[in-house]
């Protein structure tokens, strides 16, 4: 997967979670301690956050895993990789 492609994945991941539990942008910016236009770049899929700040996320959109906002909601086959 190219790097747009992953910064776009989780981007989406971030807009669908946040969205679905009636977060502002601002409200979620706040709670990781970053700034609501870092956010939004990263729903949009201009940035990719770091691992610190997908921990932050996460947590903040009460997902289970982090690695959850890299999810593209497909099934991995068994040597798929």
């Amino acid at each position: 997967m190219k790097t747009s492609e992953w910064a776009e994945l989780i981007g989406n991941n971030v807009r669908q979670r946040r969205r679905r539990q009636i977060i502002t942008r601002q409200d979620l910016a706040d709670r990781c301690g970053v700034d609501r236009s870092y956010i939004t770049k990263i729903e949009a899929g201009e940035r990719i956050p770091s691992i610190g700040v997908m921990i932050e996320l996460a947590e903040h959109l009460y997902m289970k895993d982090w690695r959850d906002l890299l999810y593209d909601g497909k099934r991995i086959e068994s040597g798929g990789l």
